[in-house]
């Protein structure tokens, strides 16, 4: 990042866990970092005024609301990004202002580095603005990734959506089914504890965060419906005890996956390996 053309940044909502992750980043360039937030001497506003780059860290379900509320005390010549998993509302809501807009989404937890992960960049401006953040991520050994507001939200909520719901749905049931986790666990194959663990990092996160996700992208309605198709379809197969209509399901989604599906064991064989050496160098 150039120190003549960045400041001072500033984070509406930055004692969040991902307002705290981009303190850290920012800071990492030795850059003066404002944060605002519910307990902070520092207002949304006097953040606003005194930053060139302004990264709202809001929760999704009021990124639209306190970024229309700052509207009024852009200032040309700055940038405002949002850090949200939706950028539709986000971005349009950005783009009110005076300053020069860049919707960001890191596609990884606050509690891992950016080194290997991927964030997408959904703007038209081919700012130096665009190229300075680019980089900043980069410097960090990030995957940039562009793309339009509308294409991030559709694709979100295939896989935010596609990921998180079967996940919470399979927490749910072995909820209600009175499942034992831990007898479960003894027994269990690498595959299935692997399983179970994604579950439960899922499930470790924040409720209203998911379902903000889930509930606030429009385009979630169709991969929940979807979904709700396939589990009926298997279903009823089980409940039939129809062997050749699962078979069928089974080819079709196996068809549709093609070679990943060689990628994909080889790829967990070796995770499997890994959790293996873990378990019997703990005992």
């Amino acid at each position: 990042m150039q120190e003549d053309l960045v400041m001072i940044v500033g984070i509406p909502g930055g004692n969040g866990k991902f307002g705290q992750w981009f303190v850290k980043f920012f800071n990492s360039f030795g850059y003066e970092v404002l944060v605002s937030d519910i307990d902070t001497e520092l207002t949304n506003r006097e953040v606003v005024e005194q930053s060139d780059v302004v990264v709202f860290s809001v929760p999704i379900g009021e990124s639209v609301r306190v970024i229309e509320e700052m509207v009024p005390y852009a200032r040309e010549g700055t940038v405002w990004t949002d850090i949200t998993s939706l950028k539709v509302d986000t971005i349009n809501a950005m783009r009110k202002s005076k300053a020069e807009v860049i919707g960001m989404h890191p596609m990884f937890k606050p509690t891992m580095e950016a080194k290997g992960q991927v964030v997408i960049f959904c703007t038209d401006s081919q700012s130096e603005w665009v190229e300075i953040l680019k980089n900043a991520f980069i410097s960090h050994g990030a995957i940039v990734k562009e793309m339009r507001p509308e294409e991030h939200d559709e694709m979100m909520a295939i896989i935010q959506g596609g990921t998180h719901l079967p996940f919470i749905a399979a927490g749910y049931a072995f909820k209600t089914l009175g499942a034992d986790l831990e007898e479960l666990w003894e027994i269990a194959s690498p595959v299935y504890k692997m399983r179970v663990q994604m579950i439960g990092r899922i499930l470790d996160g924040n409720p209203k965060l998911y379902a903000e996700i889930a509930v606030l992208n429009p385009n979630t309605k169709k991969i929940a419906s979807n979904l709700l198709v396939a589990m009926q379809r298997l279903s009823h197969a089980i409940i039939s005890e129809d062997v050749d209509e699962f078979v069928e399901i089974f080819k079709q989604a196996s068809e549709f996956f093609g070679d990943f599906t060689k990628q994909a064991v080889k790829d967990t064989d070796y995770l499997i390996q890994k959790m293996l050496e873990r378990e019997n160098g703990e005992k």
